[in-house]
């Protein structure tokens, strides 16, 4: 069996690989980029600099270049991706003139390349309206689904399965039905407590968002909830942070380092907290 890869091949892709990508890559071994693709993957190759910062020569190489040359030329002359240098040609609004794109040059269809092996306008199929032979039916119908087949991968009514938010939190759900999940924790509240109330959520008691047992989880109403978020209620560091730093967010880094004062706006926060409880004066630090 021939290997895909010479050792020498094997070598020039560890070496270029990561800064150059696959295209590039391919190209000088005269292999596919799926080839490299594959082979970067399974021995965890990885891009850097994949982000590429165009200097003036190149951006003044592709502005004169591009209306009149391959794009992979290009991009092979600049050791970049292709991708790479479509994109920057689509930001600055660059385009092929009509006489490459007429050309012999240029691989783009257009109009006649290809035209007896396409469909013309209003083609009408040779087999419209032609229904199936009996002959055929009888043939073919051991590869049709029956009626009720469902895929083997269906979920049952009471499956379980994990979903990561966008936070990073793990949530269960439940399939109440086909076609139907429900988060699990708030299926297992509804019935102990009955529905949810209008305007309110439920707020997991010890963090742990896959915990669902209806005792962890309580109701609290939106605002409630964004302040537990925000650390108002427990008074944490982050939040004292920002009610420090909310004029002037880019000192953040620096009074962190400063816990004094941290601690100092912590206690004024609880003493005016006080004073508003004994007025009955509403909060709003």
């Amino acid at each position: 069996m021939k290997r895909a890869f010479t050792e020498e091949q094997k070598q020039f892709i560890n070496d270029y690989y990561p800064e150059r990508g696959a295209e590039w890559v391919a190209n000088q071994l005269g292999k596919l980029s799926s080839q490299i693709k594959t082979y970067a993957s399974n021995h965890h190759l990885y891009r850097i600099n994949f982000y590429h910062i165009w200097i003036e020569s190149q951006l003044e190489k592709l502005t004169n270049e591009f209306p009149h040359r391959r794009t992979d030329l290009i991009a092979a002359e600049l050791g970049l991706a292709y991708h790479v240098v479509s994109n920057q040609a689509y930001r600055m609004k660059l385009k092929k003139t009509d006489v490459f794109l007429s050309s012999s040059e240029c691989n783009r269809l257009d109009g006649r390349k290809g035209s007896c092996t396409r469909f013309e306008k209003g083609h009408t199929p040779a087999n419209k309206g032609v229904t199936m032979s009996a002959e055929l039916r009888e043939k073919v119908k051991h590869t049709w689904f029956k009626p009720g087949y469902e895929p083997t991968s269906t979920k049952y009514d009471g499956y379980i399965s994990t979903r990561i938010n966008s936070h990073g939190h793990p949530y269960l759900y439940i399939r109440i039905e086909k076609g139907k999940f429900e988060i699990l924790h708030r299926h297992n509240w509804k019935k102990v407590n009955g529905p949810i109330p209008e305007g309110m959520i439920l707020r997991s008691k010890d963090g742990d968002s896959s915990n669902c047992d209806p005792d962890n989880w309580k109701l609290v109403d939106r605002a409630g909830h964004l302040g537990e978020n925000s650390g108002r209620e427990e008074l944490t560091d982050n939040y004292i942070l920002a009610k420090l730093t909310h004029r002037a967010p880019e000192l953040k880094p620096i009074f962190s380092e400063m816990p004094e004062l941290i601690e100092l706006k912590r206690s004024q926060i609880k003493l005016k907290r006080t004073i508003n409880e004994l007025t009955e004066t509403p909060t709003n630090d």
